[in-house]
């Protein structure tokens, strides 16, 4: 997220800060390869014509220099391609005592044409990167909605309505708190308290994964410090999963029922350890729900923190509506991958027609109603042309279903481009208010 929560991701972008910096590739290893291209290439000069070495008196020497050249600037940028150049006419310099100089204007020439096509290469590469990742995003967050509603009816079911416990009602809650400041350790505490409860488990632990070191955050009758030399501890870390073993098989194996690993970008982050609970309920889908619960606290932590100002500032507009905007302009300021924001005001309220746009929408695009007698319409990864597109689009549907096109229903609209979150908020505001 910004996956925003990407989160998330940060990449350097610009001339002369170059792809190998954004990678971590150590610049030893550059200059090695780069040593390298110049010894082999001074290695067969040497061997074919001990006179003329680099080839400088060659009719195809430009050519051989170049492909050099040209492998190192197309895959690393400009600035190992400059260093391969001051390396090269220094060696020039010290073996024929004099520089050429129309001739190393003439590699400078091609240095930065090599240069741009790496640059716009590896920008249109994360443009793509980032639109693939953004998508990837869009469908986490609807599995996390999917899964979040399956558990709660699951639970409606389990207790006959006679004990109700709402997920969603929870989650509601502890991201509102998240908003107002909590930490994410506090939230994951609050978590770990309603999976003890859900799934009655006598004996457990949540623990930080913290400097190589298990710190144990919340426990439930009186779990201690993590043994890590335990079987089914070392088992679990190894292989990088859950690992649920049945009571019977504690003895002489293990302390442990079952350990839970939560993994956030690629690493481990906290493990839940369970020692003691009722064999029923000890289970892969029980096992599969707790980690899920506690992957979604921290997925969404980092989401709303990194709106949390924002969110501060224009607290009437819905916080996932926010969360979708600053989304977008943060694909835009990083990698000038384009969106944009409708907003379509109606004369009366219709609800009707907002339920036809959520219908005829692309999966990507979010839709959401603003105010009294407003319907937002985001659209990721499209420019303006696009939303004209569709505008123009629904209308055609609108007409179809209501017999009517915009201006005899009441219905007019407005189109931003999605640059900055709180500029786009602000008109938004200042749009309401003049209304």
């Amino acid at each position: 997220m910004f996956s925003l929560g990407n989160i998330i991701r940060q990449r350097l972008t610009g001339f002369g800060k170059d792809e190998y910096f954004r990678r971590g590739t150590n610049l030893k290893i550059v200059l090695v390869e780069v040593t390298i291209f110049l010894v082999l290439v001074y290695a067969i000069g040497f061997f074919l014509n001990k006179e003329d070495p680099l080839f400088m008196n060659n009719r195809h020497s430009i050519a051989i220099h170049l492909l050099p050249l040209a492998v190192l600037t197309l895959y690393y940028g400009f600035i190992v391609g400059t260093i391969y150049t001051a390396l090269f006419t220094a060696i020039q310099y010290f073996i024929y005592n004099r520089l050429e100089g129309s001739y190393l204007l003439y590699l400078f020439l091609f240095l930065l044409i090599f240069s741009e096509f790496h640059f716009y290469w590896n920008r249109i590469l994360q443009q793509n990167q980032e639109r693939v990742e953004y998508i990837s995003d869009k469908l986490r967050g609807i599995a996390k909605s999917l899964y979040v509603l399956k558990l709660s009816h699951d639970r409606l079911e389990s207790y006959h309505i006679s004990r109700p416990i709402s997920i969603r009602g929870f989650l509601e809650d502890v991201k509102r708190d998240i908003l107002s400041g909590i930490t994410l350790e506090e939230a994951l505490k609050r978590t770990f308290t309603l999976v003890s409860n859900l799934y009655a488990i006598e004996k457990a632990g949540l623990y930080e994964f913290r400097d190589g070191k298990f710190v144990n955050l919340v426990s439930v009758g009186g779990m201690g410090e993590l043994n890590t030399k335990d079987k089914l501890v070392e088992y679990a870390l190894e292989h990088g999963e859950a690992v649920y073993i049945p009571a019977s098989a504690v003895d002489g194996l293990t302390t442990y029922l079952c350990f839970i690993p939560i993994h956030f970008e690629e690493s481990l982050k906290y493990a839940v350890v369970i020692e003691r609970m009722p064999f029923m309920n000890l289970n892969k889908d029980n096992i599969l729900s707790i980690s899920m619960l506690l992957y979604y606290i921290l997925w969404d932590y980092y989401e709303l923190e990194a709106i949390r100002d924002i969110h501060k500032k224009f607290e009437d507009v819905d916080v996932e509506t926010i969360k979708e905007i600053a989304k977008c302009a943060q694909l835009k300021k990083r990698y000038d991958v384009d969106s944009s924001l409708v907003v379509f005001n109606f004369d009366s309220w219709d609800e009707s027609i907002y339920y036809l746009f959520s219908d005829n929408a692309r999966g990507l695009d979010y839709v959401s109603k603003y105010g009294d007698r407003s319907m937002l319409v985001l659209l990721p990864l499209t420019n303006l042309s696009g939303a004209y597109s569709f505008i123009k689009r629904m209308e055609n549907v609108v007409r179809e279903f209501k017999g009517a096109n915009y201006a005899q229903l009441g219905i007019s609209h407005q189109t931003y481009p999605v640059e900055d979150a709180e500029d786009i908020l602000s008109k938004l505001t200042q749009r309401e208010v003049k209304v």
